[in-house]
């Protein structure tokens, strides 16, 4: 870890216009910190890029597959899987930070102070990039105009339950659940962009 804080510290390469930039196993160690202290990494597929954009194989079904079996008939129906592609496109974010050599060398912690700012600071990239997954609105300025978060994206094209002003229960649910069935042919996916509205 300390050749991650010393590449920012060595100020010959920040004067080459390097910029103190991590090379590729720094920045996979850095990022293994990051998403080993975020919460929604841990449940998402991380993909380690190695140019702005790319592409991902994907497979699947989309819809109920299951008949109901009658003895010694053939219906010739076979199950059929769909392929296609994800596209991928990197939004640059950046977190810069400094140390002084005197803050390496006089420092309580004694070796242990790169490790644990290095720690420190992917933890809260982790926290930030987390914020940012969820509330990001897509304009303005700041870190939040970077792109559309969850909930941006759920506001501007979910199904919408108008409750009424009812008290949000099982019956409510129940209905935004039935709304999505009948909405698509592909209910999972539209179940993750639902909105109920009390």
């Amino acid at each position: 870890m300390s050749d991650i804080l010393q590449k920012v510290v060595d100020t010959t390469n920040v004067g080459s216009g390097n910029g103190g930039l991590l090379n590729t196993d720094q920045a996979n160690r850095f990022i293994d910190y990051m998403f080993d202290a975020t919460i929604l990494a841990r449940a998402a597929r991380t993909v380690r890029m190695r140019s702005n954009t790319a592409d991902i194989d994907k497979v699947g079904v989309g819809t109920r597959l299951m008949t109901v079996a009658t003895e010694a008939t053939q219906t010739g129906a076979n199950a059929a899987v769909t392929f296609s592609k994800i596209s991928l496109t990197t939004k640059k974010l950046r977190l810069d930070w400094e140390l002084s050599s005197e803050a390496l060398e006089d420092n309580i912690e004694g070796a242990d102070l790169e490790d644990h700012i290095a720690r420190l600071m992917a933890t809260q990239a982790g926290n930030d990039i987390e914020d940012l997954l969820i509330n990001g609105v897509g304009t303005g300025s700041g870190l939040m105009s970077a792109f559309k978060g969850f909930r941006a994206l759920a506001l501007e094209s979910a199904n919408v339950v108008n409750a009424g002003g009812a008290v949000i229960s099982k019956a409510v649910f129940n209905s935004a659940i039935t709304l999505c069935h009948v909405s698509t042919s592909n209910a999972v996916t539209n179940l993750s962009s639902l909105q109920v509205q009390t």
